[in-house]
């Protein structure tokens, strides 16, 4: 069993902030230094329907899938760990340490402007879901805001993705190119 610790990047911020791109920048630039990393877009591992009524987001079912997947990536040498995900209470890190043992997790939050954030839906998103996914952003965005999880914040507005990326990589200590 391992037991040194996971340097551990788990970028969180509101549905359009950039989470996603953010955390795919930090492994690009972790890749171009041939750098041992694993990135998980940690929404994915809950995507399942019906979610269930005391669990709309499906927390529980992410973090057992997490739990389940970890010691493969241990096992793989991983050594920095980057995930995304939106987290709503500073009590959900528990839970991250229980799935992740050796997680040595620092929480980014990245904010960007109501405007910016609803040019990126309305971009990337069609249909009824846009509507969706734009009340959601507006309901997180106070919530985050009370429950303050984040270690540091960074502004992920009209920036390009990679500096905001050599940004948290530089204020983490983590190698940069």
């Amino acid at each position: 069993m391992h037991s040194e610790a996971i340097p551990t990047v788990l970028v969180t911020g509101t549905v359009g902030s950039g989470k996603t791109s953010v955390a795919d920048e930090i492994a690009v630039l972790l890749h171009e230094q041939s750098l041992s990393y694993a990135l998980l877009d940690l929404d994915w591992l809950c995507q399942a329907y019906p979610a269930p009524e005391h669990d709309p987001y499906r927390d529980e079912f992410m973090f057992k899938n997490l739990a389940a997947m970890w010691p493969n990536y241990r096992a793989e040498g991983v050594h920095y760990l980057v995930l995304a995900r939106v987290i709503e209470d500073r009590d959900h890190l528990d839970r991250y340490r229980e799935a992740i043992p050796e997680a040595d997790i620092t929480v980014v939050g990245v904010v960007a402007p109501p405007e910016v954030i609803q040019r990126r839906l309305r971009n990337r998103e069609i249909g009824s879901f846009y509507d969706h996914l734009w009340r959601r952003s507006q309901e997180l965005s106070p919530i985050l805001g009370e429950a303050a999880v984040e270690d540091f914040t960074v502004s992920n507005d009209e920036r390009p993705v990679r500096e905001v990326a050599v940004e948290i990589l530089t204020r983490l200590g983590w190698p940069t190119p």
